[in-house]
């Protein structure tokens, strides 16, 4: 399975006195890897298998979004 998009979250915020911008993309992804290699384009990255997404009880807006994603398509579900 190719990485599948899910979602893209961009937030302004202060850091330092200075304004910084951050976007977020989500993928779904399917690998047997449990070490995430990143490159110079990417700040972060975290991995968050399936099980702990839904079980989630929190107002994080990229995290609901991605919730509600899986709990609505079943068949995505299936795929992973």
């Amino acid at each position: 399975m190719k990485p599948t998009p899910i979602s893209i979250h961009e937030s302004q915020y202060e850091k330092n006195g200075t304004m910084s911008h951050r976007l977020e993309f989500w993928y779904f992804v399917r690998t047997e890897l449990k070490e995430i290699k990143i490159n110079t384009e990417v700040a972060e990255a975290k991995r968050f298998d399936i099980s702990q997404i839904l079980s989630l009880s929190t107002n994080n807006e990229i995290f609901q979004c991605t919730k509600d994603v899986l709990e609505q398509n079943e068949d995505l579900l299936e795929l992973l």
